[in-house]
């Protein structure tokens, strides 16, 4: 899936954009729209603004744009990976913690998590509590 637009969500109303402003920006890749809108949705709830976006390339060009304070990605996306996303990040001098989000978690040798700097591994499928649990772990 190919997103023209990302989707943002936010707890906040639209008469608050100060509260919004402070609000951990959470920026969510994933290539199955159900998975995003559930990721995104959840971490509203909990406080969290979440831009959402369909692939690896997507993301990439919010990562040059917007500021964000983490990124959740997943591992298998057409046209550029959650691999291929995190070495660009990291090669760029990006330095916001990320986790990854996939059932291919596996992949990932220890040597790989320190070298990319992926804060943790979270196994598809995972329930929102562990979702929420593992961001405000990495945002802390």
């Amino acid at each position: 899936m190919n997103t023209s637009a990302p989707n943002a969500f936010s707890q906040t109303s639209h008469s608050d954009h100060l509260a919004a402003d402070a609000l951990p920006r959470v920026l969510c890749v994933d290539d199955d729209p159900s998975i995003c809108r559930a990721m995104g949705k959840a971490l509203a709830r909990n406080g969290y603004l979440v831009v959402i976006a369909g692939d690896g390339r997507t993301a990439w060009n919010l990562l040059q744009t917007e500021s964000f304070d983490l990124l959740i990605t997943d591992q298998d996306m057409p046209g550029l990976t959650g691999r291929e996303l995190i070495t660009t990040l990291r090669q760029k001098g990006y330095a916001l913690p990320v986790i990854v989000a996939s059932g291919h978690g596996e992949t990932y040798e220890p040597h790989h998590l320190t070298q990319l700097s992926i804060h943790t591994i979270l196994h598809k499928p995972f329930s929102l509590h562990d979702l929420i649990q593992t961001v405000h772990t990495s945002l802390a």
